[in-house]
C-alpha cells in the first residue's frame, strides 16, 4: 500500500501551520529554495514503490537508496500545504485519503514561482478574512461572557435576597432652563450619532430630554447604546410618537454593563410624519467637534442634553420600559472595524498634478495636502490598493484653508486600465469642511487604484485639502459578487468611452423605498433612491427625491443635505423649511424653463434622463411591501404624468432651438 513518507529531520517543520508551504519536483526545489521567505518548500517525488517522499534536501529525495530509519509515516497531508507544483503531471490517487493538495503541472521553475505567488496572495487574502471573522466572534464570546457572569450575579443576587444596586450619577451635561439649543429632528427617517466622553463600563441607565414633542402614533424615536469600536448594541429602546412628552426620558438597560472598556456611543434615529415635530435639547456649551453630535444637517459644535448612571455589576436587574431586545448583540452598521492603510503606504500615494505638501504630526505618517488656486487644480493616486474582505472604501477629506470656499473632487477607481465604480463629483466646502465618503469595493482577484482629483467651484479662493483617511469596511449581511474587469486591447480610451461601452440594459440597478406619507391635506410623497441609473450616454450613481403628489400635477423634490446623493453641481432657487433647504420641480412649462436656465448642463441631462425613468422607477418601488396597500395606479399615473409633460416641453424647446 502506498504510504506518505516524510523525513524525520523535517516532520516538524511539515506539519507547523504557522505559515504557508509548497510542494515542488526536485526540479524546482533550487530555485524554489532561493526565494524563500515567509514561507517553506519541500521537495516531492514518487519513488519506485509508489510511495511517496516529502524533504527539504535535495540529495535525500533523489537518493535511489531509502533508509527507512530516516522517513516517518504521516497520516495525511496538513492544510497549510498550498500546492504540488511539477513538471510532470503526478497521479495522487492511491493518497485520496490523506487529502492531498491541489497538483499543477508547470514548465519552467519560472512559471511554477508565478503560481505560486498567485495561490499565496489568495491564501494571504483568506487569512485576512479569517483574522477579521475572528475578532469579530472574539468580541462576540467577550461580550456573552460578560453576559453570562452579569446573569449569574443577578441569579445569587435574587437567591440571597439582596438589595437592588443604586445607580450613581456619572456624566451630567448642562441643560437651558427653557428656550435653549436644540436638535430638531428633521421630516422622514433621520439618524444622528454622538461619542461620550467615557466606556460602556458599568453603565446601567442614560437619560436624555426632550424640549419638544408632537407626535402621532405613526412617528417613532429610537434610541441605541452601542460601542465605538466594534459597533456592537448593548442597548436599544423604541419610543412610539404618542408615548413622545417634553421632559426627562430615562433609559435603563436590563442588565449593568460588565467591564467593557470600549468608548461608549449613543445614536438617534427618527421617521416623522409630515407635521410632527420633535426636538432633543443639545448642551448649551460647545464641545470637541468629536464629541458633539453628529447627523446629516449642519455640523452643531454641542452634544445632547444628557444624563448617564453607572451601577454595581451584578446587582441591578430591570424588565426596562420601551425596550427593543430584537437590536441587542447586531452591528449598529458594520460587522468589522476599519481595515486602515497600513502607515507605510501613505508614502507612496503620487502626485499626478498640481501642488501637493505632505504634512505629518508626531510619529503619524504624512497625509497629502492639495494646495487649490482657481488656475490650477490637483490630482493624487494610490496603486495596487487591495482590502481583502471588505465592500466599501471610506475616505475622508478635511478643507483645511478657507472651509467657506467651496471645493468639488472626483474620486476614481480603476482596475487594469478600466473604470469599475463610476463615481459623480461631489462638492465640499461651506457648512461642511470634513466629508467622509464610501466607494464601493469590487471583489478582485487583483488590486485597485485610486485617483483623487479637487478643483475649485467657479469664483471660490485658495484652499487646502486634506486626504485625512483610507479604510475598508465589510457591511452587514451583504453578499459580494465577484466582479471581472472586461480585457482591454489596444490604446487606452476615455474613461467616458468605457462608461458608454459598458452600459447594462436595465434601466437601474436597484430602487430603494425610504418612507411613504400621506396626510389628510391631500398630499402624498414617497421618498426614493434610484442606483446606478443608465439611460444612453447618461449614468448616476445614486439619486435620491420625492415624488410628491398634490394640486393638479405631480412634482419632484430635491433636498439639500449632505446623507442625500445626487443633487444638483449648481443648485437654482431653494426653499427652505424647518427641515433644511429644498428644490420641487414640476414640468409646467414657465417654471421648468426657469430652473432649467439656472442649472448646469449635467443638472439639466439628470433631470431630463430621471424624469424619462420616472415610470420604471416608480413601478419597481411599488413592489416594496410597505407600498402594498398604497393606490399603485395612482402613483403610476403621476409618473407618467410627469414623465409626460417633462418630454413634451424637451420635444418644445428643440423645436424652437
Amino acid at each position: 500500500m502506498a504510504e506518505l513518507l516524510v523525513a524525520t529531520n523535517d516532520l516538524a517543520d511539515f506539519f507547523d501551520a504557522s505559515s504557508p508551504a509548497v510542494l515542488v519536483g526536485p526540479a524546482f526545489f533550487a530555485a524554489f529554495r532561493k526565494w524563500e521567505s515567509g514561507w517553506r518548500v519541500f521537495a516531492a517525488r514518487l519513488d519506485e514503490s509508489g510511495d511517496f517522499r516529502v524533504t527539504q534536501d535535495l540529495d535525500r529525495a533523489l537518493s535511489p537508496h531509502v533508509d527507512p530509519a530516516l522517513w516517518t509515516r504521516a497520516p495525511s497531508f496538513p492544510a497549510h500545504i498550498l500546492a504540488l507544483l511539477d513538471s510532470a503531471p503526478l497521479a495522487l490517487d492511491a493518497f485520496a485519503s490523506h487529502l492531498p493538495p491541489p497538483v499543477i503541472t508547470v514548465a519552467t521553475a519560472e512559471d511554477a514561482l508565478a503560481r505560486f505567488a498567485a495561490l499565496l496572495t489568495g491564501e494571504i487574502s483568506a487569512n485576512a478574512v479569517a483574522l477579521t471573522q475572528a475578532r469579530a466572534a472574539l468580541s462576540e464570546l467577550r461580550r456573552e461572557n460578560e453576559t453570562l457572569h452579569g446573569v449569574m450575579a443577578c441569579a445569587l443576587q435574587a437567591l440571597g435576597g439582596g438589595p437592588m444596586g443604586a445607580a450613581r450619577l456619572v456624566f451630567a451635561s448642562g441643560v437651558a432652563a427653557e428656550g435653549g439649543p436644540v436638535h430638531a429632528a428633521p421630516e422622514g427617517r433621520a439618524l444622528a450619532r454622538q461619542t461620550l466622553s467615557l466606556p460602556l463600563q458599568n453603565l446601567t441607565t442614560i437619560s436624555l430630554r426632550i424640549a419638544e414633542a408632537r407626535c402621532s402614533s405613526q412617528a417613532w424615536l429610537k434610541v441605541r447604546l452601542l460601542g465605538a469600536s466594534a459597533g456592537l448594541i448593548h442597548g436599544s429602546w423604541l419610543i412610539e410618537g404618542d408615548a413622545l412628552r417634553p421632559g426627562w426620558l430615562g433609559l435603563d438597560l436590563r442588565f449593568v454593563l460588565g467591564d467593557l472598556m470600549e468608548t461608549a456611543q449613543i445614536e438617534i434615529e427618527t421617521l416623522l410624519p409630515m407635521g410632527d415635530a420633535l426636538a432633543l435639547s443639545l448642551d448649551p456649551a460647545e464641545t470637541e467637534p468629536f464629541l458633539a453630535l453628529q447627523s446629516g444637517g449642519a455640523p452643531v459644535p454641542r452634544g445632547l442634553a444628557l444624563r448617564v448612571h453607572r451601577g454595581d455589576f451584578g446587582r441591578r436587574t430591570l424588565a426596562p420600559l420601551y425596550w427593543n431586545g430584537s437590536d441587542i448583540g447586531c452591528s449598529a452598521a458594520f460587522d468589522q472595524m476599519p481595515l486602515r492603510l497600513a502607515p507605510r503606504r501613505w508614502s507612496e500615494i503620487g502626485v499626478i498634478e498640481g501642488a501637493v505638501d505632505f504634512v505629518a504630526l508626531g510619529g503619524e505618517p504624512p497625509r497629502p495636502v492639495l494646495a487649490l488656486t482657481p488656475e490650477q487644480p490637483a490630482t493624487i493616486g494610490l496603486s495596487a490598493l487591495n482590502f481583502p474582505g471588505c465592500d466599501v472604501l471610506e475616505i475622508g477629506l478635511t478643507l483645511l484653508r478657507n472651509p467657506a470656499q467651496a471645493i468639488r473632487f472626483l474620486a476614481e477607481l480603476r482596475a487594469d486600465g478600466v473604470d469599475i465604480d463610476p463615481q459623480p463629483w461631489r462638492r465640499l466646502g461651506g457648512s461642511t469642511d470634513l466629508f467622509v465618503f464610501a466607494l464601493e469595493i469590487p471583489s478582485m482577484d487583483s488590486g485597485f487604484d485610486l485617483r483623487l482629483t479637487a478643483e475649485l467651484v467657479e469664483g471660490a479662493g485658495p484652499a487646502l485639502l486634506e486626504l485625512t483617511s483610507i479604510a475598508g469596511l465589510r457591511l452587514q449581511n451583504r453578499p459580494r459578487p465577484r466582479l471581472h474587469p472586461p480585457a482591454r486591447a489596444g490604446a487606452t480610451r476615455p474613461w467616458e468611452e468605457e462608461l458608454r461601452a459598458r452600459a447594462p440594459a436595465e434601466i437601474c440597478s436597484g430602487v430603494l423605498v425610504d418612507h411613504l406619507l400621506r396626510n389628510a391635506d391631500d398630499y402624498a410623497h414617497i421618498d426614493l433612491t434610484v442606483y446606478d441609473l443608465n439611460i444612453e450616454e447618461a449614468f448616476y450613481p445614486a439619486i435620491r427625491f420625492k415624488l410628491v403628489k398634490t394640486g393638479a400635477s405631480p412634482a419632484l423634490e430635491f433636498r439639500r443635505l449632505p446623507d442625500w446623493p445626487g443633487g444638483f453641481d449648481v443648485w437654482p432657487d431653494l426653499t427652505v423649511d424647518a427641515y433644511g433647504s429644498y428644490v420641487r420641480v414640476r414640468p409646467e412649462a414657465e417654471e421648468l424653463d426657469r430652473l432649467l436656465a439656472m442649472m448646469s448642463e449635467r443638472d439639466g441631462r439628470m433631470m431630463r434622463t430621471l424624469a424619462s425613468a420616472l415610470p420604471q422607477i416608480v413601478a419597481m418601488a411599488l413592489h416594496d411591501p410597505r407600498l402594498a396597500d398604497e393606490d399603485s395606479e395612482s402613483w403610476a399615473a403621476a409618473a407618467a404624468q410627469f414623465a409626460e409633460l417633462a418630454q413634451v416641453r424637451a420635444a418644445t424647446l428643440a423645436r424652437e432651438v
